[in-house]
């Protein structure tokens, strides 16, 4: 008998039916392009953090780690033993690329126009030999060259070319 008076309720406000239907559907409908795109934008996230700029591991000098934050550039691994930890990696099978980081900061004046200006960056060194195994950095230039192996000289992205 319930059932039988919910389906005559909704035959007899039709007008109030289908608009409460239509904005049921419309909502999640809304709902579901919202997350979708949300779970793309965090996927695209992880895949961009991984391939260009920490990887899948980070490996620190155990005094390093707290102030990592900071790109300490008075507490590195030393050499013999990075050459170890890559030799162990190599013996493993994985792909791995030193890189030092280190905070700096550009400063530009014009002369004319009496105006100075600073734009802060990360300066990343990198192993033109071991960095295209590891990062898609050298992939995806929008102009200019990565460096070939042996070769010694900056590449800079477009913010900061456009800057300078």
């Amino acid at each position: 008998m319930l059932i039988s008076l919910a389906f005559r309720n909704l035959a007899r406000y039709r007008t109030r039916t289908v608009m409460t239907v239509a904005a049921i559907v419309i909502s999640v409908c809304i709902s579901i392009v919202v997350d979708a795109f949300i779970r793309g934008l965090i996927e695209t996230s992880k895949y961009n953090l991984i391939s260009y700029e920490s990887s899948e591991v980070i490996i620190f000098p155990e005094a390093a780690f707290e102030k990592r934050h900071e790109y300490p550039t008075d507490i590195l691994i030393p050499a013999d033993e990075k050459e170890g930890i890559l030799s162990a990696l190599d013996g493993e099978g994985i792909p791995a690329a030193p890189r030092f980081k280190t905070p700096a900061e550009g400063v530009s004046y014009n002369e004319e126009d009496g105006f100075e200006a600073s734009l802060s960056f990360v300066l990343v060194g990198v192993d033109d030999g071991r960095d295209r195994d590891v990062y898609s950095v050298a992939d995806t230039l929008e102009s200019g060259r990565w460096l070939v192996d042996g070769d010694e000289g900056v590449v800079v992205g477009n913010i900061i070319a456009d800057k300078l």
